[in-house]
């Protein structure tokens, strides 16, 4: 499915048919987007976490 924004509404538009499996396999070995370098957090940072409800 293709979505595409107009002035008023968001359109749904069939797109071409895929094969599942093809499909799944090229989701799986492309690269995910990174939104920035990973942080090790501290335990008493972790446990404030924890104890927020």
């Amino acid at each position: 499915m293709i979505l595409k924004r107009t002035e008023e509404d968001l359109i749904l538009i069939p797109g071409k048919p895929m094969n599942f499996l093809d499909e799944f396999r090229r989701i799986i070995a492309s690269n995910p987007p990174r939104t920035g370098k990973p942080e090790n957090w501290p335990p008493s940072r972790m446990k404030a976490v924890w104890r927020t409800p």
